[in-house]
């Protein structure tokens, strides 16, 4: 199954290139404004880093012996996984409940309890964003047939998804009584309900803090609206007529489709949305192609190429380490 998906993003993206001369989409390339590119890459690592603010202040919240450089480390090593598996996140989400247990001494429950925490937070912003830019294209541009069902589709999957995360957040004594019924072993069903508890004690210690919400939710906004930031920078990189806000809609929707699980990371997904969307507004192919891929390369590749540097780095650090440590006889 997993083969099957990253076939259907590599064929999106083959699709894609086979589209358009590549000689044409080189020439475009090499004419972007490398200095803007660099700064939009210098606010996409602060993106990264406030990511990871956003961890830290939940994680200490529901009482975690952690610091800021571990949630860095996690959510570089989430980035890492998930951006090589399908599934809106999943893959790297389940790397970080295993880091928090493993090795910063997170019970599973409390790791789930933060998980739920921050994606509720990140979420929602991003779901309301999400409403608004599709109705605003939906009543200013004649959106029909398969690409209307595409978009109208991705939302009703986010809005599905969304729905379960909050259920879990304002109802975990009922959500957990369902999980409660899959049959188990003694054993194993004591160890569950144990679990279930503390999840519940962990979402119960932040749902009076009205403080903590509010200033999560400013900073996941914030966060958000950085996206079409970067966007629009990369947009006068390659000096293409397309406003802040155009380019913040098409960007928040092409994310939106990324997130239905068809392919490891949304790869091709997000390109092939992008591109149909500024090609609905009348950008050549060749400049449409362009953007996505510079768009893409500063809010994914770049993150990707930063984990994946990172972990290894860390692996041979780890790896001299051990072979600096004296040998008992």
């Amino acid at each position: 199954m997993k083969a099957l998906l990253y076939v259907v993003g590599l064929s999106i993206l083959a699709f894609l290139l086979w589209s358009v001369p590549i000689s044409e989409l080189i020439d475009t390339l090499k004419s972007m404004d490398r200095t803007l590119l660099f700064f939009a890459s210098l606010l996409q690592i602060f993106t990264v880093a406030l990511i990871a603010l956003q961890w830290y202040i939940f994680a200490k919240k529901i009482g975690g012996k952690v610091t800021y450089l571990d949630m860095v480390h996690m959510n570089l090593a989430g980035t890492f996984v998930e951006s090589i598996t399908p599934a809106m996140k999943a893959g790297g989400e389940g790397a970080k409940i295993w880091l928090l247990c493993s090795k910063m001494r997170f019970s599973l429950s409390q790791a789930v309890a933060l998980l739920t925490l921050q994606k509720a937070i990140s979420i929602v912003p991003f779901l309301l964003i999400s409403a608004i830019g599709l109705s605003w294209l939906m009543l200013n541009h004649r959106v029909e047939g398969l690409q209307g069902q595409i978009f109208l589709g991705s939302f009703l999957f986010l809005l599905a998804t969304t729905g379960l995360i909050l259920l879990f957040l304002l109802i975990p004594k009922q959500m957990m009584a369902l999980l409660e019924r899959i049959p188990l072993s003694k054993g194993r069903k004591e160890k569950a309900l144990a679990g279930i508890d503390a999840f519940r004690q962990a979402i119960a210690e932040t749902k009076g803090d009205q403080a903590i919400w509010m200033g999560q939710g400013a900073l996941s906004i914030f966060i958000w609206l950085l996206y079409p930031v970067k966007a629009y920078i990369v947009v006068l990189a390659f000096d293409v007529p397309i406003s802040l806000a155009l380019i913040g809609v098409i960007t928040y929707l092409a994310y939106m489709v990324a997130m239905l699980p068809l392919s490891p990371g949304g790869i091709g997904t997000f390109e092939g949305a992008m591109v149909l969307l500024l090609s609905s507004f009348n950008i050549p192919l060749q400049e449409s192609l362009a953007l996505a891929v510079a768009i893409r390369f500063v809010t994914f590749w770049l993150v990707f190429l930063i984990s994946a540097i990172y972990l290894a780095s860390h692996k041979v650090w780890n790896l001299l380490q051990n072979l600096r440590k004296p040998i008992v006889s």
